[in-house]
């Protein structure tokens, strides 16, 4: 379990680590109760023949296996909604069936410097639905059951643990439908800028400091998300009761979605690709994905978090806003 150097919690390191555990056991077991789960290990690498397309090169870190005369070159993933989706097809997963994945991202920033490096461990859920959904309804339904489970868990640890008594403000969702609120209003480029492209912010790594130390675009690969269709759970830190991110619910795109989101932006290099291929001319179930951003979500439930990352939702939170022109939606 890996904990960051300037997290403090008011509890003692080896109640910390039973809380983290607890917190982890709570979710699964909510999500077995109601799904039949299988859980899988996410690929630590891509290699050139896997049947996904390779990210592009500028937001991956290639490595070198070298064998001697002869040499193997993988690449690291940053997102694994295409893998999982793949997954699902590979499995014949039926409504009622989903897989349960845990791993890192990393976003390394090499240009500025090593230090501005993001890592967020998530544990993630893709569960299969019945063919015939009402979207709205149900994104709905399971982001508030998500909250409502937050909601207990943190109760839950803050009898057991004594955690400092002051119970989270859990703000409504944050729906992060950019495309409903404000693309239709944007130009191709302005699209694909905005949907492929991330913002964060990063901070100085000293305690107390919350000065910007810079934001840095960053193109990322499309994904199979529906984009008409996510929302994200941010709730606040106990401690210094700022917004942190700890889940996103999407769903996945259907053929139709997949194909009209790739139309939409200057993306003629994935069209050719055998796995989108799969998405848009095949067969695939309704999906959707809830990913617990496992690190933020202890340092909201149990104490003062890393102040750069408390930092960086903050400026993603006004950067989104920006973009909304200051209208945030909620439900």
């Amino acid at each position: 379990m890996q904990i960051n150097s300037t997290y403090t919690p008011n509890i003692s390191m080896k109640d910390t680590l039973r809380a983290i555990s607890l917190i982890n056991e709570l979710i699964i077991k909510h999500f077995k109760e109601k799904y039949e789960i299988t859980k899988i290990e996410l690929p630590a690498f891509y290699r050139k023949d896997s049947e996904l397309l390779l990210p592009i090169d500028n937001i991956t870190r290639k490595i070198k296996f070298d064998f001697g005369e002869s040499y193997d070159i993988a690449t690291f993933p940053l997102h694994y909604a295409n893998w999982r989706r793949l997954m699902l097809k590979k499995l014949e997963a039926e409504s009622g069936e989903a897989i349960q994945t845990e791993g890192f991202t990393v976003w390394r920033d090499e240009e500025v410097s090593n230090v501005n490096s993001l890592v967020r461990d998530e544990l993630t859920f893709s569960i299969v639905l019945e063919d015939e959904v009402n979207k709205k309804k149900v994104l709905s339904s399971i982001t508030k059951e998500v909250t409502i489970l937050i909601n207990k868990i943190g109760q839950i640890i803050e009898e057991e643990y004594q955690v400092k008594k002051k119970t989270p403000n859990y703000w409504p969702t944050i729906e992060t439908q950019l495309l409903e609120n404000e693309m239709p209003r944007l130009d191709a480029q302005q699209k694909e800028k905005e949907i492929l492209g991330e913002y964060s912010g990063f901070i100085l790594n000293q305690p107390g400091k919350k000065t910007l130390q810079g934001k840095v675009h960053r193109q990322k690969p499309p994904q199979v998300y529906d984009l008409y269709y996510q929302n994200t759970i941010i709730i606040n830190d106990r401690v210094n009761y700022l917004p942190i991110h700890v889940a996103d619910i999407s769903f996945y795109a259907n053929k139709t979605t997949l194909s009209d989101q790739l139309n939409m932006f200057t993306l003629e290099e994935y069209t050719d690709s055998p796995f989108y291929k799969s998405i848009i001319d095949g067969e695939h179930k309704e999906a959707i994905e809830i990913k617990i951003h496992k690190s933020q979500l202890y340092m909201a439930l149990l104490g003062k978090g890393h102040i750069g990352e408390v930092q960086a939702n903050v400026e993603s939170l006004k950067v989104r806003k920006s973009a909304l022109k200051d209208k945030v939606y909620f439900i």
